[in-house]
């Protein structure tokens, strides 16, 4: 349910009668198509690992990607009964005071033909959703090597163009149709992506290893080509009643300066390891997701679409440790861990008011990542735990700073155990979110406020696994 004011009487969800939103009451049908031909040829001389003096390696690639989306939604203007296809509950939410209701399993088999169609509303909202494009990707790229005993540098350069065309409906927003045939937005680029590697081995099995690149980003097919799109309903992200989203034919393809520098130490006879990496990426025209919000006539809905950032960066230290076939009291361990501290930043404009954020899209503040495994070779078995834990982070900037959204800090904890019962035959059990760790939806400039939780609950599978 969408909104649900305060009700002198609790019971009163449950009593009464409940039609179809007019303006939310429709279905889809989809049909979408995709085509990667690809042809890819590399020449390399000299380049092996036991390779000694200079090399050269060289390669070109054509690839090309076309998109085809059709969609179809039927929406219908009656406000029929549905209360018989609802599903009452006695389940509490957390700060209410009645019951939750829900659509249940039987409105899938309503009888739809029964309503009376829209027909000038669903020919626009299936209009609207239909797109095509294509891209044409060259890359050609030359790198030259040179090893010593204990020591290799590559120095190479990579030529990336691209050409595309996005084909969008021809919108008449005011009048709400949509005209035959589509609006072409074309575009191309190219850009010289130089890189540089410096590998080197000292003495007792550490090596060292720094390089400088840069990369290019693409946007997303439908990011460019897609037209505005309308749905209304739990998005299962919280906040809005309708969500309207848009792709941005301006898009420019994100261009990004890495640096990077490890220092790998192994030990155990080459099972274990210990690296500590620091990384550091400037990014150019960042592609970024517009949150907006606003209300009308007492629906909430928010606006989403792609853009390119003014600025963006991120830096980081990442530690890891590995170490298999370890030995305890005459047990068999592996050992992984690792953990990662990131700092970013991002910046970019609405209207004419600039926005700066600590943080990039998607990018938590801290990730750590665990796993051991205890081999149990009488039962040809292991059993295995796994520790995972994000800090929050932001998927969409707001247009306001209060309207930007993300997820919480997300812990998960997962068991698994198998064994072998009959050659090329084992069992396993796997318990995931053992801990009952919920994800939680946020909002505002610092995603300071909880706006929606779920419970998701633990999940139990059982495998058979034949080889």
């Amino acid at each position: 349910m969408w909104q649900q004011g305060s009700m002198s009487n609790p019971g009163a969800a449950q009593t009464s009668t409940w039609n179809l939103y007019n303006d939310g009451s429709y279905q889809t049908w989809e049909k979408a198509s995709e085509r990667i031909p690809t042809v890819r040829l590399d020449y390399g001389w000299n380049t092996g690992k036991s390779a000694r003096g200079f090399g050269v390696m060289s390669g070109f690639q054509w690839r090309e990607l076309t998109l085809d989306h059709n969609e179809e939604q039927t929406y219908y203007d009656s406000k029929a009964d549905f209360s018989s296809q609802m599903l009452q509950t006695s389940h509490v939410p957390w700060l209410n005071t009645y019951s939750e209701t829900f659509i249940g399993p039987n409105g899938y088999t309503f009888p739809w033909s029964k309503l009376t169609v829209d027909q000038k509303k669903s020919a626009y909202n299936s209009g609207i959703a239909n797109y095509k494009y294509r891209e044409n990707i060259f890359d050609g790229y030359v790198s030259l090597h040179y090893a010593w005993k204990n020591t290799v540098l590559i120095a190479g350069v990579r030529a990336d163009a691209t050409n595309y065309a996005g084909w969008t409906p021809q919108i008449n927003s005011a009048a709400q149709t949509v005209s035959s045939g589509y609006t072409k937005q074309p575009g191309s680029y190219i850009n010289p992506l130089p890189s540089f590697d410096a590998v080197h081995h000292f003495p007792h099995d550490v090596t060292v290893h720094a390089s400088y690149s840069q990369s290019l980003g693409r946007p997303a097919p439908g990011q460019i080509a897609m037209a505005a799109s309308e749905s209304c309903g739990d998005d299962d992200a919280g906040g809005a009643d309708c969500t309207l989203t848009m792709g941005n034919a301006h898009l420019k393809p994100r261009h990004s300066h890495n640096f990077d520098i490890s220092v790998d130490k192994w030990f155990n006879r080459g099972n274990g390891m210990v690296s500590l990496a620091f990384f550091s990426k400037w990014i150019k025209d960042d592609i970024i997701t517009s949150r907006s919000l606003y209300s009308h006539n007492g629906t909430n809905y928010e606006v989403i679409t792609p853009m390119n950032a003014n600025s963006a960066g991120v830096r980081g230290i990442e530690f890891n440790i590995m170490n298999r076939n370890l030995h305890v009291f005459s047990q068999i361990l592996d050992l992984q861990a690792n953990v990662t501290w990131l700092q970013g930043h991002e910046s970019y404009s609405a209207g004419t008011t600039t926005y700066r954020y600590n943080a990039m899209i998607d990018q938590p503040g801290f990730i750590a990542n665990g796993m051991l495994t205890w081999h149990i070779p009488q039962i040809k078995g292991a059993l295995r735990t796994t520790v995972n834990y994000s800090g929050k982070y932001y998927t969409s900037f707001g247009a306001t700073p209060g309207a930007s959204d993300g997820f919480g800090k997300f812990l998960t904890f997962n068991l698994g155990f198998w064994h072998q019962v009959y050659p090329g035959i084992t069992l396993k059990y796997e318990v995931m979110n053992l801990a009952n760790y919920q994800p939680t939806y946020m909002t505002g400039d610092h995603l300071q406020y909880a706006d929606e939780r779920d419970n998701y609950g633990r999940a139990v599978y059982f495998h058979v696994v034949f080889n």
